[in-house]
């Protein structure tokens, strides 16, 4: 079943355009490029600049005033914030909605995702780790962490249908039912593979990897933790959305120490999480890259 599985999506992934994945390339060597030459590359990528202005201008990320173009938001908020939206944005647009099997909603997912980039936002906040852990940062993570979900949803939707049905049907949590169709294998696998086929930023690999398991990342264990706990908290709210069974996640409080964090901070941010996110869904643009519009 797993290698089935990893087979799959590996044949039937999206193909990465050449001209997105030279553009990733050269978000990670931005030394090499001039600010316009960045913007030039994001350009020429679809409707990506529209997006990424359509994205900043949405009263999410708090701009100081309106961005104009992928060079004004490279000069405006700076390289690692338009960095982080950029691949959001690109990473986004690489799975759109098929529509093949009803289980699986991915309106509601999408809460989940915000979720859990607000929750981890707090999270750092609360840990003072803010100016390191910012929106723009979390939001991409939020945003990419459970790519193997997606993964799933384009390649194998019947799968992905299944676990969702087994959670409704046996009453337990989207995680259990994972393991319980998927056996060893797990979202975390499946999103890895993808980041390493698509060549994705060392960053975002380790976060999609390890969100799970954060005392295992190779990298930026605090970031990976940080994103831990939100997430967690995040499927608390996403099971309610998802169902009335009162599934819940368990916080170990071990992890919250290591980041001076409580019980008590879990629980605030959890109960303010709801209002956030239905904030943000009503603030946020989230049109989808179109690749077929690549020259």
């Amino acid at each position: 079943m797993s290698q089935v599985v990893l087979q799959t999506v590996s044949q039937k992934l999206p193909i990465l355009p050449a001209k997105v994945r030279a553009l990733l390339q050269a978000l990670e060597e931005p030394a090499r490029y001039t600010t316009a030459e960045l913007a030039s590359m994001v350009a020429a990528c679809g409707n990506l600049e529209a997006v990424l202005v359509n994205m900043l201008n949405s009263g999410f990320f708090r701009t100081r005033r309106k961005v104009r173009s992928a060079q004004d938001a490279f000069l405006l908020i700076g390289f690692n914030a338009t960095r982080s939206v950029i691949l959001g944005a690109v990473l986004k647009g690489l799975f759109p909605p098929r529509e093949i099997v009803r289980n699986f909603d991915r309106e509601l997912f999408l809460r989940h995702c915000i979720g859990t980039a607000l929750a981890s936002e707090m999270l750092a906040e609360k840990a003072g780790l803010s100016s390191e852990l910012n929106r723009y940062r979390m939001s991409t993570y939020g945003f990419t962490h459970d790519i193997g979900t997606l993964a799933l949803d384009y390649c194998l939707p019947v799968t992905l249908s299944r676990i969702y049905a087994h959670a409704r049907s046996a009453g337990v949590t989207i995680l259990q039912a994972e393991r319980h169709i998927l056996g060893e294998l797990n979202h975390g696998i499946i999103g890895e593979l993808v980041c390493r086929i698509w060549q994705l930023p060392a960053d975002i690999t380790n976060v999609v990897a390890y969100h799970h398991a954060p005392r295992q990342a190779k990298s930026d264990r605090t970031a990976v933790t940080v994103l831990y706990v939100g997430d967690n908290i995040s499927w608390n709210y996403y099971e309610k959305l998802l169902s009335d069974q009162g599934l819940r996640y368990p916080m170990e409080k071990s992890v919250l120490a290591e980041l001076g964090l409580s019980q008590a901070d879990a629980v605030q941010i959890e109960e303010a999480l709801p209002q956030q996110v239905d904030q943000a869904m009503r603030l946020l643009t989230l049109e989808a890259v179109d690749f077929s519009m690549l020259a």
